[in-house]
């Protein structure tokens, strides 16, 4: 059946994603018998572990499985305002401030179909995961690169936020695990002020920051390769620079 003359126009903007087309090729020659590394999809080289299993059979026993609320469940939502209080100083109220989804693919699609309208654009430091742009289009908006280049050590560079900005710029995405470069950064929202989505889900470091939102170092002085941005939302929630999502 050609269903192609019925298909929104909408979706004329949007692309297969990269990284299931390379999957599915790996897979295939996987198929024919030969040995395949994959670089494409972000899934561990492990099976679940154990104890997440036992726990998830547990509460089927338990008949665990009616509606939640739309938020998720309060008592995690609860236990996350608690372990964002306790590991990045930030205080959420888990009955209006926090929003469980099933993956972060979901916290984006919900992220940009709440603000972004159509001709809004959204800057986005690249190279980046694919949903930024395809869930743009779908609303209507489109993505502006602000590139990061391996010659400059992948840091932020003011003159590509500079010329990746319009009148139409509506978010800005900080999908970036290092923020040595925030002096840059941090100037940028103070004078264009955006809203902010933050990648937050690089947790096993936490960092400490200055009053106004400089990285200092690691809490356990151990040197780190990835980063948490808790004193980066904090500060620029604190010093009024812009809205901040944190994803």
């Amino acid at each position: 059946m050609n269903t192609e003359r019925f298909a929104a126009k909408k979706l004329e903007g949007v692309t297969m994603s990269a990284i299931r087309t390379i999957t599915e090729r790996a897979k295939a020659i996987a198929l024919q018998g030969h040995e395949v590394a994959m670089f494409s999809m972000g899934e561990p080289d492990f099976d679940t572990p154990a104890p997440i299993k036992d726990a998830t059979c547990r509460k089927l026993d338990e008949n665990r499985t009616h509606y939640t609320s739309n938020r998720g469940a309060p008592a995690l939502r609860k236990a996350i305002a608690e372990k964002e209080k306790r590991d990045c100083g930030l205080d959420y109220d888990p009955e209006s401030e926090i929003l469980l989804t099933n993956s972060g693919a979901e916290a984006i699609n919900n992220a940009l179909t709440a603000f972004i309208d159509p001709g809004d654009e959204v800057v986005v430091l690249t190279p980046a995961f694919v949903s930024y742009r395809n869930v743009a289009a779908l609303c209507g908006g489109a993505v502006r690169e602000a590139p990061l280049r391996a010659e400059a050590g992948f840091q932020v560079d003011e003159a590509a936020l500079e010329a990746a900005v319009t009148d139409r710029t509506r978010l800005l995405v900080l999908n970036k695990a290092d923020l040595a470069e925030e002096s840059v950064t941090r100037a940028w929202l103070a004078h264009y002020q955006p809203m902010v989505l933050v990648k937050h889900i690089y947790m096993p470091a936490v960092l400490r920051c200055d009053a106004f939102g400089g990285l200092a170092q690691p809490l356990n002085g151990n040197q780190i390769d990835r980063t948490d941005f808790g004193g980066d939302i904090a500060a620029l929630h604190s010093n009024k620079q812009c809205d901040v999502l944190a994803l």
